[in-house]
């Protein structure tokens, strides 16, 4: 049972993590604003839209390889 809830809540995460991104991606007027007030160029936002879900899926297998 812990195993199971533990499975769900880190997926639950993962896939939270994967939305965030897609604002990176759609250009949310509060993601580019802030973009724009820390200084960092727009097309920063969009590697950043592509990276962030490629780690939440990478990661954790890395980490399940490294245990194995």
């Amino acid at each position: 049972m812990v195993r199971k809830s533990a499975y769900w809540g880190s997926t639950a995460i993962a896939a939270l993590a994967l939305l965030g991104s897609l604002s990176y991606l759609t250009g949310n007027e509060q993601v580019v604003s802030g973009f724009a007030k820390a200084g960092y160029p727009q097309h920063l936002r969009i590697v950043l839209g592509i990276v962030k879900p490629a780690a939440a899926i990478v990661f954790p297998e890395a980490v399940g390889w490294r245990k194995r």
